[in-house]
């Protein structure tokens, strides 16, 4: 039995590649990436180590956003 391994990537604003680590499954990599995202927004790719192909590509939160009225 072949063991698949995936590596998460987050990609920069200049669209490079930031590799972060290695997960042993998909679901395992996207958990992860939930994690990161959440005070990590952005754009994550889970990428299968064997063939070196994008095999998800999630994009996190955005972040939010909050407004202070003044006078009120």
């Amino acid at each position: 039995m072949k063991w698949r391994h995936y590596d998460i990537v987050r990609k920069d604003r200049d669209k490079s590649a930031i590799w972060l680590e290695t997960a042993t499954d998909l679901n395992t990599a996207e958990s992860r990436i939930e994690e990161l995202s959440s005070f990590w927004p952005g754009e994550f790719q889970i990428m299968d180590q064997q063939n070196h192909q994008v095999v998800d590509r999630i994009i996190g939160p955005l972040p939010t956003v909050t407004y202070v009225i003044k006078g009120i």
